[in-house]
This record gives structure tokens, C-alpha cells and sequence, in this order.
């Protein structure tokens, strides 16, 4: 009522003004008939901003002010308010826009014949952002209470969490936990590049990093661990507490070439499946040492050229049942746990142009065979958690040449499937299983070796290949694909980074940086629901390197490259650096 009575009182004062115009033209025209007064005419209205974007539900107060043809402006003149589109924006009486819906509309201030207008673009809201200079985020995982851990790549001095955090080189990597709100509690900086996290059912947070001479970890305390190299190349899994203190770590050294960790991930009972290889290329025996600082101690003997590993380390890190793949080019990679049905998840590659062999935790074996030329076939397995047996491996194999490289997958607890993201380039890709005779169409992958294509394969808790879909974009780079997995309620987000136009399922997105980032929110049958875009202006890089969505249907993306980047369905993000961001 208060702000209508100012209005009505602005109003009357602009009628008083317009009668004393009318007044003193009555007054000097019967003092003179040959003198005339003309009252001044509106030249225009300017609204301030001319332009917004806006999440549903948000309220902004655009400012106009009326000019006359003279530009002197027209205090206190009484402007009518509209809106081209009430389904998107509503506007009062004093200029106040509020967001209704997802779209575009105008908004427009009249007065005297002449009229202003603002554009206003409304998407879905965002329900946090957290933005951090100087960092960019690669993987992000659910704290286990209902906060966060990211980690990724430090790129400059950055202040997270009242500490400045400067890299020690080119290759530092970065771990931050946010609370629910995306506020920083805690940081912790490594000299190399993190290339794995998890966090157990008892909030401690695993690194997994690979090195070559020293590396040191400066915990959230800000006190130092380092270790340095045997052979070539060493892994090291750092674990900290909930509050980013060092509680202890994992290693594999002695191998004669490269020894290094590519995954991790726990269970419901404080269990880590950590995997990764050992020995480099064409040393065809030697060992490597699987090691805890609980005391835990194995060695592993290699059965191929190169061989790759699955461990368990149980909740006070000893050392389980082990797993492996031997064969030239032979790597292990664990993805992701199923507890419903007791199985890890666990990706492999190789071997190259041969055979080999996996002998898994219960003493099975089982051999594969790889006629690619020249390079590897892929495959997607499960082990029970309990015993390591394998359960049953998924190939992916290549007529005329390709390459695929599983990057991510995740695990529906409600049935159990499976969906991994694969990089290829030539020839046809056909889906199969060793549980199952069962294949989905065929998938051909049109790509170059120097442009990429990549697949979302969908496959059942049995290992049944449900679906498969081809995204193609003009600049996917060579070698693993890039990018993150998320179950959700009815099917799949996937995170990626492409260059000019990307098309997957009938849908298209067309980068306006030199990279920008994409969501896609797929149905079971791996249709398009829905899609996001992280843009940027002409030559920027921007990119979404992970996503999980929450117990809510929240989903959590993280990334970096930010340059006065938008997402269509959200809104601007500004600076330059890693961000965190949490969409409904």
C-alpha cells in the first residue's frame, strides 16, 4: 500500500507539473497572441539494465527515466509497465521483474507515446555456485554428509578456505571439501596431478596420485608428507581425515618401469578396490609391491608385458584378495561399487594386437584376445567384493581398426546397470558379454585419429549390453575420453567437453569457445531429456569435468576455464577458475 501511495503522489507531481506548463501557456498567450508555447515533446525512456538473466523465482528492480527531445529528463513522469510474455517475467507498477519461467521476454516502461525496453532470459536457478581462482576441478564426490569433496588440477596461487595454496610446479594437484552450501571448508595440496578420489562411509578421503621422484602432500593442517620413487614411476594413495588431516596411505613401487594407481573406490563397510599396473611396457616378468602404512604388504608378479591390478584393502588396510590382467598394454581401472548385489565395477584395456589373461581374486582364469590393429580392445567387468571372482566381463570389440578407453562409470542401486563412456575412432563397435550371447546394434565410430567419437553403453547388473549411442563432436581429442557419470532415478548425466558442434541422440550443441562443456541428462534407454552448454566468448576454454547428482535429484558439476561463462538453463559465471556448481 505505502509503495502505491508514492507511486499515485509521483504521479500527481508529474500532473501538477504538466498543469503548470498548461498555465503558463494560457498566461503568456493571452498577455500576446503572436507569442506561442510549445510544451517539450518525449524523446525516449532508457531502462537500466537493458538486459538480464535470471533464475526462476528471482526479483530485480529495473530502473527508467523519460527524456525529453532535448534530453532534459522528465522527473517524477508516471511510466506504464508491461511485460511481452507473463509466463516468463511479471513486472509492478515501480519497475520490480520477477522471474516466472524458463525463457525470454521483454519488459517494457512507457511514457508519452515513447517507450524503453529490457531483455530478460530466465532459466532454471542455480542453486549454489562456488567459484576459486586459479583451479580447475576434475572430480567431485558426495562427502557422505551431505557435503562435497573436489579435486583437481591447481593452476595458480589460489586462496581456498582462509589458506593461499601456491603450486610448486606445473603438475600440482588440489582436494577441497565444501559443506552443502558449496562453502570451502578445507583444502590440501599435492606436487602432482590427482588422477583418483573417493571418500569412505567414515568421511577420510583418498587421493590417488602417480610420481616420478618426489612428491609431497600438505594436508588442511598445513603439515607435509613426502615420498620418492624406487623405479621409473611410483603410486601413492594419500588418505585424510574428514577434517583434510593425513590419516595414512597406500603405495605400489619396485616395478622396473611404471608403477601407478588409476582408481579407488569403497564400500558400505570402509573396504578400498584400488587398481591400476605395474611394469611398464614389454618387460614380460618381474613384481611390484602393494604396500599400506598399517603394515599390509603384498607382492604382485606380473603375467603379461604389462599388467594391470585390482586390490582390496580392507577397513584397517590390510590387504585382501588381488586381481590381474596381464598383456601387452594391459590396464585395470575400478569405477564404481554396487552394494545391492556385492560387485565392483572395474574397467580394462588391452591387449594390444595379442592375448591375455585375467586371474582374478578367487583363482579363476580367464583368457582374451585382441585383433585390433594397432591398437587395444576394451572391456567392462565385475568382481565380487567379497572374494574377487569374476563375475562377468563386457567387451567392446573393433572391426577395421579403433581404440576405446573407459573413463567413468556408475551403478543404479535400484537395477543395477551399468553405463560407461568409451573414445574410439574407426571401423564398427559390437557389444557383447561372456555371461550372455546377447549384442546391441552395432556402432560405428566414423572418427579419425585425430578427432575422436565416443559412446555411452548402457549394460545390465548381469552384464547384458542394453543400449549403445554414438556422440560425435569436430574436436574430441585422441586417447581416454574426458569427462563424468552419474546414475540418476531414470537414467544418466554425462559431463564432457567438445569442440564446434556436438550431436548425440538427436540432440545438437554448438561450442561458441574454443571448448565448452556439456550436460546431458539421458533417459535408461540413453534418449536426451534434457542439456546444458557451458559457453564462453570466442577462443575461451570451458569445461565440465565431472558430475554426481545427489539423493534430492540435485546435480553437481564441477569444472573450470570460466570466462564470463553461461549456462543457458542457469546463469553467468564470472573470473576465471574452478568452480562448483549445484543445478535442481
Amino acid at each position: 500500500m505505502r509503495a502505491l501511495a508514492r507511486h499515485i503522489a509521483v504521479h500527481r507531481r508529474a500532473m501538477r507539473s504538466l498543469g503548470l506548463v498548461s498555465a503558463l501557456w494560457a498566461a503568456t498567450h493571452a498577455c500576446s497572441p503572436d507569442l506561442v508555447f510549445k510544451a517539450p515533446e518525449v524523446g525516449g525512456v532508457n531502462l537500466s539494465p537493458g538486459t538480464l538473466e535470471m533464475g526462476i523465482g528471482e526479483e530485480v528492480t529495473v530502473s527508467a527515466v523519460a527524456y525529453g527531445t532535448d534530453g532534459t529528463p522528465f522527473e517524477g513522469a508516471p511510466l506504464s509497465w508491461s511485460t511481452s510474455n507473463a509466463g516468463v517475467v511479471s513486472v509492478s507498477v515501480l519497475g520490480r521483474v520477477r522471474a516466472v519461467g524458463a525463457g525470454t521476454a521483454q519488459v517494457r516502461a512507457s511514457f508519452g507515446g515513447r517507450s524503453g525496453v529490457a531483455t530478460v532470459t530466465v532459466g532454471v536457478p542455480v542453486a549454489s555456485v562456488t567459484a576459486i581462482p586459479g583451479v580447475e576441478f576434475q572430480f567431485v564426490v558426495s562427502d557422505r554428509t551431505g557435503g562435497y569433496v573436489a579435486a583437481g588440477r591447481l593452476t595458480a596461487p589460489a586462496s581456498v578456505a582462509g589458506r593461499t595454496l601456491t603450486p610448486a610446479g606445473t603438475e600440482d594437484g588440489i582436494v577441497v571439501r565444501f559443506a552443502s552450501d558449496l562453502v570451502p571448508t578445507w583444502a590440501a595440496q599435492v606436487t602432482r596431478s590427482i588422477g583418483a578420489l573417493s571418500v569412505s562411509p567414515n568421511q577420510q578421503v583418498q587421493i590417488a596420485v602417480n610420481h616420478s621422484g618426489a612428491v609431497t602432500l600438505t594436508d588442511a593442517a598445513g603439515a607435509s608428507t613426502s615420498f620418492t620413487s624406487t623405479g621409473g614411476t611410483d603410486g601413492v594413495i594419500f588418505i585424510l581425515a574428514g577434517t583434510g588431516g593425513r590419516q595414512g596411505w597406500i603405495r605400489i613401487t619396485g616395478g622396473s618401469a611404471t608403477d601407478a594407481f588409476d582408481g579407488v573406490v569403497s564400500d558400505a563397510a570402509g573396504n578400498l578396490y584400488v587398481s591400476g599396473s605395474f611394469n611398464g611396457c614389454c618387460a614380460s616378468t618381474g613384481s611390484a609391491v602393494l604396500s599400506t602404512d598399517a603394515g599390509g604388504s603384498l607382492t604382485l608378479s606380473s603375467i603379461g608385458f604389462q599388467t594391470g591390478f585390482l586390490a582390496q584393502i580392507t577397513s584397517t588396510r590390510g590387504i585382501g584378495w588381488r586381481a590381474r590382467y596381464g598383456g601387452r598394454d594391459a590396464s585395470l581401472r575400478v569405477a564404481a561399487i554396487d552394494p545391492d548385489r556385492e560387485q565392483v565395477y572395474v574397467m580394462g584395456s588391452g591387449p594390444n594386437q595379442s592375448s591375455g589373461s585375467i586371474v582374478d581374486g578367487a583363482g579363476g582364469s580367464t583368457s582374451l584376445t585382441c585383433a585390433n590393429t594397432p591398437l587395444s580392445c576394451p572391456f567392462i567387468s565385475a568382481f565380487s567384493t567379497s572374494t574377487g571372482a569374476l563375475r562377468w566381463r563386457g567387451s567392446a570389440s573393433f572391426a577395421g581398426g579403433g581404440d576405446a578407453s573407459v573413463v567413468d562409470m556408475a551403478s543404479s542401486s535400484t537395477n543395477g546397470d551399468v553405463y560407461a563412456l568409451l573414445s574410439c575412432y574407426g571401423g564398427t563397435v559390437t557389444f557383447g558379454t561372456t555371461a550372455s550371447s546377447t549384442t546391441v546394434t552395432t556402432k560405428g565410430c566414423t572418427g579419425s585419429a585425430t578427432n575422436y567419437q565416443r559412446l555411452v553403453v548402457r549394460y545390465s547388473s548381469a552384464g547384458t549390453p542394453l543400449a549403445a549411442e554414438t556422440m560425435t563432436a569436430s574436436g574430441f581429442q585422441p586417447g581416454p575420453a574426458r569427462g563424468g557419470l552419474a546414475v540418476t532415478s531414470g537414467g544418466v548425466a554425462v559431463a564432457t567437453q567438445f569442440q564446434g558442434t556436438l550431436t548425440f541422440a538427436g540432440t545438437t550443441l554448438t561450442a561458441t569457445g574454443q571448448e565448452d562443456g556439456a550436460l546431458l541428462m539421458l533417459s535408461s534407454s540413453l534418449g536426451v531429456n534434457a542439456s546444458s552448454r557451458l559457453s564462453g566468448a570466442s577462443g575461451s576454454i570451458n569445461r565440465l569435468n565431472d558430475v554426481i547428482v545427489t539423493s534430492t535429484g540435485a546435480r553437481i558439476v564441477v569444472g573450470g576455464g570460466v570466462d564470463q561463462s553461461l549456462f543457458p538453463d542457469a546463469r553467468r559465471l564470472s573470473g576465471t577458475g574452478g568452480f562448483i556448481v549445484s543445478l535442481p
